[in-house]
């Protein structure tokens, strides 16, 4: 099942593509009622924090004309994640919704597995060295594909300048060894 399918189209309107314009970027999409990226991320919690920390800060607040960023989740979805090897486990869909001064400005989309990925699967669990079973005790969320980040249109001309610098900046890493091994061999389970 696509984004599209379990979501919408978020705003009702076509899409027009653009070029990417950084590495990071998959794609991204303007017109004029949204901005849609589609960004490569190895760690959300770490993106979710840098994102907050650029939406927080003094040049975008006062670009944007708002005094409070929020990130509120609004909808979180089961789906069934694979293994190449076809060890299967639960992964989460999580509609987080970008709130600014209480209006809703924007939404990310995630698709991602965590270590109750492991918890779920005994065939997945007995996979798991001893040595790396310390990591199934920390908090980490692993996108199995691109994260979607759309933004509402008033947006657009000012800030999509500064957004796009931002996402070509940002870099991150698996948060752990686990996540690093088993992350690239993990798809959705299409039924």
């Amino acid at each position: 099942m696509s984004l599209k399918e379990l979501f919408g189209n978020i705003f009702g309107k076509k899409e027009e593509k653009k070029a990417g314009r950084a590495a990071a970027i998959k794609e991204y999409k303007i017109d004029k009622d949204f901005i849609e990226a589609r960004i490569e991320v190895k760690d959300l919690s770490n993106f979710l924090q840098a994102f907050m920390a650029f939406m927080q800060s003094p040049e975008i607040k006062k670009l944007i004309k708002c005094p409070n960023v929020e990130i509120v989740l609004e909808a979180s979805t089961n789906i069934r994640v694979r293994s190449k090897d076809g060890y299967e486990g639960t992964g989460f869909v999580n509609n987080l919704k970008i709130v600014c001064g209480g209006q809703f400005i924007g939404i990310i989309i995630a698709k991602f597995f965590d270590r109750r990925l492991f918890l779920t699967s005994p065939r997945l669990r007995r996979t798991v060295k001893k040595e790396e079973t310390p990591f199934l005790k920390m908090s980490w969320m692993v996108p199995i594909e691109p994260i979607t980040v759309f933004l509402k249109p008033e947006f657009v001309p000012k800030f999509a300048e500064k957004f796009w610098q931002f996402v070509e900046f940002y870099r991150d890493d698996y948060p752990n060894p686990l996540a690093a091994r088993f992350a690239p061999l993990l798809s959705e389970v299409k039924k």
